[in-house]
């Protein structure tokens, strides 16, 4: 792990666009791209990019992190936020999980701690977030039917339970994380911002994990999902059809408690 200096790490098909742009070190990247100053009441800034890149518009958003003290301490002899994110991102994809595709990211540390960071991400085209479309706004395409709907709760637990299977549990999967798209093969369900999805403490303890996920979905899916909708995610996750074991019960009763603490 970096304790002192600078790291920067390109997707090879971005390389040159950052050579061209003379992009050698995470504060050219946050000083070109980043207009507005510091705020020590946000730690992250979220800016939206359409540059020129191999003859087309290319689409980002670039997250950068500000630690002001004492939260600096934070970071000390911890990943950078940043690097777990990316890494995140490119292991979920593997998993069958769709998620924006990671393109760079970048940490500057001083004995230790990050004084400078940010990740860039392809931007998911023609997108709305399910809290959104939970907030009745509308969206940049017919929504889905029923039975559409349906699939797409189900290829989603699936997609979750693949995850929780493996140690990845997403910790943030809120439904303002989660995007809707209509392309020509469909519908489509995105997975964004997830730099805790391997964090220590739930692979550890993988129930806990396994709770806080369903928990998340779960605030969101209050009086958006109806009750059978609901169902239909927990029998896909499990692949089973079948009656309800008690525990399964009891832990469906530890969802709705743990969902009414956010």
């Amino acid at each position: 792990m970096l304790f002192h200096g600078r790291q920067l790490f390109i997707h090879p098909e971005f390389e040159s666009f950052f050579k061209a742009h003379s992009l050698a070190t995470p504060e050219d990247v946050i000083r070109t791209w980043v207009k507005e100053p510091p705020d020590p009441a946000r730690r992250s800034r979220v800016v939206e990019l359409r540059l020129p890149h191999a003859g087309v518009t290319a689409h980002l958003f670039l997250k950068t992190y500000d630690y002001a003290w004492p939260d600096r301490f934070r970071t000390l002899f911890v990943p950078a936020r940043v690097k777990r994110e990316f890494r995140n991102l490119q292991g979920l994809s593997k998993l069958g999980m769709s998620v924006p595709q990671p393109i760079a990211y970048g940490q500057t540390r001083s004995m230790g701690f990050v004084t400078c960071s940010f990740v860039l991400t392809k931007a998911i085209e023609n997108a709305i977030d399910l809290r959104e479309l939970a907030d009745r706004k509308p969206a940049p395409f017919p929504l889905p039917s029923r039975r559409e709907r349906r699939a797409l709760i189900t290829t989603f637990a699936r997609r979750l339970r693949r995850c929780h299977d493996d140690g990845w549990f997403i910790h943030t999967a809120f439904f303002k994380n989660l995007l809707l798209t209509k392309g020509y093969s469909g519908y489509e369900i995105h997975l964004i911002d997830v730099p805790f999805a391997r964090i220590w403490r739930n692979r550890l303890r993988p129930e806990a994990g396994r709770l806080r996920d369903f928990a998340c979905l779960a605030k969101g899916a209050a009086g958006f999902l109806t009750p059978g909708e609901q169902m239909a995610f927990y029998l896909a996750y499990r692949a089973n059809s079948e009656k309800l074991e008690p525990s399964e019960k009891e832990f469906l009763r530890r969802v709705t408690i743990e969902a009414r603490s956010f």
